[in-house]
């Protein structure tokens, strides 16, 4: 979808991009993760998540404000004036396994 946006409406210097989360912190999923340490006597600090599988390269979840955030305010930023049509997965090396 952000390649056919990117391609209708470049001509009118409208960029389109996606990012991809995953991993975020403070979800469903966060939290289930935090149910799970507590039941399992984990001493690990919160914001890590456990590794119990090789597919989570970065041991901790993705803060919204810090990593996602920051991410779409680069893309809106005028540094990313040239990048149209991409998706950018933010997911903590998630994809890279």
């Amino acid at each position: 979808m952000m390649r056919q946006i990117a391609v209708d409406y470049g001509a009118y210097d409208i960029r389109a991009n996606a990012i991809q989360p995953a991993g975020v912190g403070g979800t469903n999923m966060g939290r289930h993760a935090a149910e799970d340490r507590e039941r399992s006597g984990s001493t690990a600090p919160p914001d890590r998540m456990p590794r119990p599988r090789p597919w989570m390269p970065i041991r901790r979840a993705g803060h919204s404000r810090d990593e996602y955030g920051a991410t779409v305010a680069f893309l809106m930023s005028d540094d990313a004036g040239f990048i149209t049509g991409a998706q950018l997965p933010v997911d903590g090396g998630y994809l890279s396994t």
